[in-house]
């Protein structure tokens, strides 16, 4: 698998679900304004539906900074 990554998906189920579905329970535990926790969202899901990589991990990063920020 560490060789050939792509072939770790062979037969298993993606984590994807997984992963946006622990992003929203962070944004959503967020104390930041309802219109900052949306947007949030809002980019993540036009990422992961545009397939854009980088812009999941930058999403996925500024997620991380202002959940530890919030709860550190």
């Amino acid at each position: 698998m560490f060789l050939q990554p792509e072939l770790a998906a062979f037969g298993n189920q993606s984590l994807l679900p997984d992963v946006i579905k622990a992003l929203e329970e962070r944004i959503q535990a967020l104390t930041y304004p309802e219109e900052e926790k949306e947007g949030l969202l809002y980019r993540m899901r036009e990422a992961v539906a545009r397939q854009r990589g980088d812009f999941i991990v930058k999403i996925i990063m500024e997620i991380a900074s202002r959940y530890a920020q919030t709860h550190g």
